[in-house]
């Protein structure tokens, strides 16, 4: 709570302001960690559990999500599923959009280039996926201009298989480095690593 004090004829007076909690609108768009696949406790994933820490907070009140994940979702799916104009309404109506995207477009070309894996194919296949990033952005900001935007960086998923390949893991910093670049350009957002 906030005090203020108001001077009044020489006369000090004390006004404690209460602070209504806020109710939030969340949207989550985005691949299968937004689904809730993998999720052993098959609650939906990471975001039932963001939802019980939000309303643990005092300047929150009630938090409401409209989860929009699609397992497999690459960049290029995830523009499409946009333009729905039930996404499109929810996004316009949010305070904060989640997205986890990005994974599927490094499985592509690791499938496309399975035989002859190479990190250049890699580099190159950033570019483009960091134009289809920012058309995202874009759009969200098109249809919400205040909206809180939070990227949910990606992880290796080949760890467990090929934790022998160093170049996988540098693979994946280099796409979360593009992806942290990519959103930095755009105000209030976030790039969880």
């Amino acid at each position: 709570c906030a005090v203020h004090t108001i001077n009044q004829s020489s006369k000090q007076t004390n006004i404690t302001e209460t602070q209504t909690p806020k109710d939030l609108h969340l949207v989550a768009v985005g691949d299968s960690l937004t689904q809730g696949v993998g999720d052993s406790t098959n609650r939906g994933g990471y975001i039932p559990y963001l939802k019980d820490i939000m309303e643990t907070k005092k300047e929150i009140g009630t938090v409401t999500f409209d989860n929009f994940g699609v397992r497999g979702n690459r960049t290029d799916q995830l523009l499409k599923k946009l333009k729905e104009p039930k996404v499109k309404s929810e996004i316009k109506h949010s305070n904060i959009v989640f997205i986890t995207i990005g994974g599927n477009d490094v499985m592509k070309v690791f499938r496309d280039n399975f035989t002859e894996l190479k990190v250049a194919k890699f580099q190159s296949a950033i570019q483009g996926y960091q134009l289809r990033l920012n058309e995202i952005l874009k759009t969200i900001r098109d249809y919400n201009s205040d909206v809180g935007i939070v990227l949910i960086g990606i992880y290796n998923p080949f760890s467990k298989w090929f934790s022998d390949i160093k170049e996988l893991d540098q693979i994946v910093e280099n796409w979360n480095e593009a992806s942290k670049e990519t959103i930095m350009k755009y105000d209030n957002t976030q790039f969880v690593p």
